[in-house]
């Protein structure tokens, strides 16, 4: 293993490690008006089952909170319209399974070097109506699955679902057109 893929194992397992701690002491480190302000935030955008934009949720939590949960993901999933989807996640780590609504799909195991990740791809049936996104990721000995907190639906755009720190180990997916979802 290379110096610079050990250094991007231990980052994943400790963004991964802390994300856990944080959410299980509750705040996350994060004021608690901003906390129950994103808290309230979200749960409208998810009883509206609707998916967001980046311009959409930095209103919401912010420029700089949203640049920091962006700038510390450890994975990158991208749903094409088409069902094919693109898997990035930090060199290091692991993307082992994606969970949406019934369905599984395991990530090819052959993955590329992209820029200091790790890309792979494949394809994935798009749900008519909007169902439950998991993914179930792997770093340094530790499996760890996140849910989602946005569902996933046909999308006449792409999608991509960011797995990072924001108050816990937090998943979410943005649309690139603020009519999808």
């Amino acid at each position: 293993m290379s110096k610079a893929t050990a250094i991007c194992a231990a980052a994943f397992v400790l963004v991964a490690g802390a994300a856990q701690a944080q959410g299980q002491r509750g705040g996350g480190g994060l004021p608690q008006e901003a906390q129950r302000a994103m808290t309230q935030g979200l749960m409208d955008l998810q009883n509206q089952g609707a998916l967001t934009t980046a311009d959409s949720l930095a209103e919401l939590v912010g420029h700089e909170k949203l640049k920091s949960f962006l700038d510390g993901a450890v994975v990158k999933l991208q749903l094409h319209p088409d069902g094919a989807f693109d898997a990035y996640c930090l060199e290091g780590g692991e993307l082992v399974s994606i969970r949406l609504g019934k369905d599984q799909v395991t990530p090819p195991s052959l993955a590329t070097r992209k820029e200091g990740w790790l890309h792979s791809s494949g394809e994935l049936t798009p749900p008519k109506r909007a169902q439950k996104l998991s993914l179930t990721m792997r770093a340094g000995g530790q499996k760890v699955t996140v849910d989602c907190f946005n569902k996933y639906r046909r999308s006449e755009e792409l999608v991509t679902y960011y797995v990072g720190p924001l108050d816990g180990l937090f998943c979410m997916g943005l649309s690139e057109d603020e009519k999808s979802g």
